[in-house]
């Protein structure tokens, strides 16, 4: 094993340590896996993270992978007015260090550290070694120690999610009290909490598992108000829409990257950076107009269910689209497996789902309208959302719309719905919708970078509108139908995140564009619930094509 600079610096001053080393992904960095590499608990992994003062000092907190760090708390430990952690591409300039490799020990210079008082809780300390993959093993006291650190109460959970839950009802209820869907107010409650305003509340890892399972919830209950005959119905057109709705954003976002950084010839470096702009304008996040169409008492209608099926077909073939063009930029990404894989999923998926709907039809059947049914049918769809994205590379949204759609023709497929918009309304919902607004610091805008932002939102928007809506008008929709299909297909969400995060990990984009994708995120998701809203508000009887 390579030493690193922090276990040089603790041999010579003798402090005992154990260097363990464990597999990483870089898709993954989250201290948890650690704990569970290593079996051990969560409260031993501690990370280490970097913030600034409002006088511009810089400050190290170290704190428990499972907690998060309360900014008030931190800016009282240290005696400051304020403080506010660093963004992520400034880390290694400040530190030294990488993200996923950050150490207390060792840094490029000595910065005032100090420790959460959960650490005099534990026995042994586990702490980054400074390089991605690498852990130190020490006693707490010695860590503190040779810190020279600070130890005091430095995190929070309640109080952040407290925060959310009650802006978002209140703005959540001022958007419907302006005949505007409630999603829209608590996407802007988000942006005033958050970093971009008042900087009440800061996303975390926290609050993207609990965003995570609001976004497993709206699309499981998606599934369950599908009705299976209009799937049928729509499978064929879902599939033109959707082949439309990728192929049309990926050139025109390619080609906005080549307009404004020069074209390239194909194989170029600035080539594979054009496509992964236009990779990212593919992605589809279905899940705001779902609850749109809910609010809206329209999801069950052919137009919606069209959306639906098209978004989550859009998603698959963005997966078989993000692989190939990693395997254009790394021979090692095998295509055809991608392809069989996915296949495989939905296979899978019908044989085993139809199993699964004559067991759940004959508990149903046995214990009808009993709370054992939501439950057992809750656990189905996080079984079936870890299955396709563990072992078969399917976004794990499309496994738990899946679940739903396998759940949906039972006779108690209505009450297990309304059991689920109990939590999701509740609590995670209000959280996923939140949490858009706050990944957004509008602060941190670089003007450089600002005319490309306008222009990618502007093609994100359009592209799906074109494609989605001429395809729609292609399979016989007509009139208002053919704009509701393209403006539900032009939200972009926690899809579009990952593909971002995946061509950063790669190389092949800068973090600067990660504020384009935010922006795009931001934008598509107000203004898609208001343009749907408006379609809507006439009241002929839909097109059925």
């Amino acid at each position: 094993m390579k030493k690193t600079n922090a276990m040089r610096m603790l041999d010579k001053d003798k402090i005992p340590y154990e260097a363990m080393e464990y597999e990483y992904d870089e898709n993954d960095l989250d201290g948890h896996h650690v704990a569970e590499f290593f079996g051990i608990p969560y409260e031993q992994v501690f990370k280490t993270l970097t913030a600034v003062t409002d006088s511009g000092e810089y400050l190290v907190f170290c704190l428990s992978v499972d907690d998060e760090l309360d900014l008030k708390k931190a800016a009282v430990l240290a005696g400051v007015k304020r403080v506010e952690l660093i963004h992520v591409k400034d880390l290694l300039k400040v530190t030294g260090y990488i993200r996923g490799g950050c150490s207390p020990i060792g840094m490029k210079k000595k910065y005032r550290t100090f420790i959460d008082e959960m650490i005099e809780l534990v026995d042994v300390v586990h702490v980054s070694a400074g390089a991605r993959g690498v852990q130190l093993k020490l006693k707490p006291s010695d860590l503190i120690s040779y810190t020279e650190a600070v130890v005091g109460p430095i995190t929070e959970v309640f109080k952040s999610l407290a925060i959310i839950i009650i802006a978002a009802k209140f703005f959540g209820l001022a958007a419907r009290k302006l005949k505007a869907p409630q999603v829209v107010g608590e996407i802007v409650a988000g942006l005033i909490v958050g970093p971009s305003l008042l900087g009440l509340v800061g996303y975390s890892d926290f609050l993207g598992y609990m965003a995570e399972i609001g976004v497993m919830l709206l699309m499981f209950t998606a599934g369950l108000e599908t009705r299976i005959s209009d799937l049928r119905k729509t499978g064929f057109k879902a599939l033109l829409i959707a082949c439309a709705g990728v192929f049309v954003p990926l050139v025109m976002g390619t080609v906005l990257y080549m307009c404004f950084y020069g074209f390239a010839p194909f194989g170029n470096e600035e080539f594979y950076k054009a496509l992964f702009v236009g990779l990212i304008l593919t992605a589809t996040s279905v899940s705001i107009t779902v609850q749109t169409l809910k609010e809206l008492g329209k999801i069950s209608e052919f137009v919606g269910t069209t959306i639906v099926s098209a978004a989550i077909i859009d998603d698959v073939i963005g997966i078989f689209v993000l692989t190939i063009v990693i395997g254009m930029k790394d021979p090692s990404q095998n295509i055809s497996r991608t392809f069989f894989m996915s296949g495989l999923f939905f296979l899978v998926s019908l044989v085993f789902g139809y199993a699964f709907y004559r067991v759940f039809k004959i508990v149903d059947k046995k214990w009808p309208h009993t709370r054992r049914i939501p439950i057992i049918g809750l656990a189905l769809c996080f079984v079936m959302s870890y299955c396709a994205q563990r072992y078969f590379g399917v976004a794990d949204i499309t496994g738990a719309y899946v679940a739903g759609v396998i759940l949906s023709s039972l006779d108690d497929s209505t009450y297990i719905s309304r059991k689920m918009d109990i939590n999701s309304y509740m609590i995670f919902g209000p959280v996923f919708f939140a949490s858009i607004g706050l990944q957004t610091d509008i602060k941190s805008v670089d003007t450089s970078i600002l005319l490309f932002s306008v222009c990618f939102v502007l093609v994100g928007l359009l592209s799906k509108i074109i494609g989605c809506g001429l395809a729609s008008r292609l399979c016989g929709f007509k009139g208002r139908d053919t704009l509701k299909i393209g403006i539900g297909m032009m939200t972009r969400g926690e899809v579009a995140l990952i593909v971002a995060q995946r061509a950063l990990s790669v190389g092949a984009l800068s973090g600067a564009y990660f504020t384009s994708v935010i922006f795009l995120i931001v934008v598509s998701s107000i203004l898609t619930p208001i343009f749907l809203k408006i379609l809507y508000s006439d009241k002929g009887k839909p097109a059925e094509a």
